[in-house]
């Protein structure tokens, strides 16, 4: 078992409160002594009671997931041999009524741009087998295809796929790159699936 740590400060200072015109900002601070300056998203609250330069709890919930995601994707990598250059991933998130009508974080999608360098590199059979797992589910859950209730969903089945997921376009290699075709990116678990194809060269840069 592990414990995380985090202590959310907030003051009202000289504001009357009651009338709810009040300062959003706040700050977290770790364990290992980092403050950051907290708000509400301004889409929620707008300024001047939200602050912009701040980070929200929307905003650190995607964040969260696109930070475990690559944690996760580089291990393997380095497990398996494969040497990674660079990881980044432009995540989104939409908060949007749920099927009970309520707000919530309905989708997160991942869209991490990797980079691999060095001798071996990820064959088709590795891409396939990376985008389908073991049991060449289409989703962690089966094949069954999302819906707004199962991406709500944090109990059993959905504790782990809580954020969503997206189709997106085919995805295409740089030209000196082996051509790359994407099937589905998944937000979570797993994320780049496809097939490569052709002379390997000595870097590849998978890009959307």
């Amino acid at each position: 078992m592990s414990e995380y740590v985090v202590t959310v400060r907030w003051a009202r200072g000289a504001e009357l409160f009651i009338d709810n015109k009040y300062r959003r900002a706040h700050t977290w601070t770790f364990d290992g002594g980092v403050e950051v300056p907290a708000s509400s998203s301004p889409t929620v609250v707008p300024a001047p009671y939200s602050e912009l330069r701040a980070v929200d709890p929307e905003e650190a919930f995607v964040a969260s997931l696109s930070s475990c995601h690559m944690l996760w994707f580089l291990s393997i990598a380095a497990r398996r041999k494969f040497c990674v250059d660079s990881y980044v991933d432009n995540a989104h998130g939409v908060m949007a009524k749920n099927a009970a009508g309520k707000l919530a974080m309905t989708q997160v999608t991942l869209r991490p741009r990797v980079a691999f360098t060095g001798e071996r590199l990820p064959t088709s059979d590795e891409w396939t087998a990376a985008a389908a797992g073991r049991s060449a589910r289409r989703f962690p859950w089966g094949d069954v295809e999302p819906s707004p209730e199962r991406l709500d969903a944090c109990g059993a089945e959905g504790a782990t796929t809580c954020s969503g997921w997206k189709e997106l376009p085919s995805l295409t290699c740089t030209k000196d790159s082996p051509a790359f075709e994407s099937r589905r990116v998944r937000t979570q678990p797993r994320t780049v699936t496809g097939t490569c194809a052709g002379a390997r060269p000595a870097r590849t840069d998978f890009t959307e």
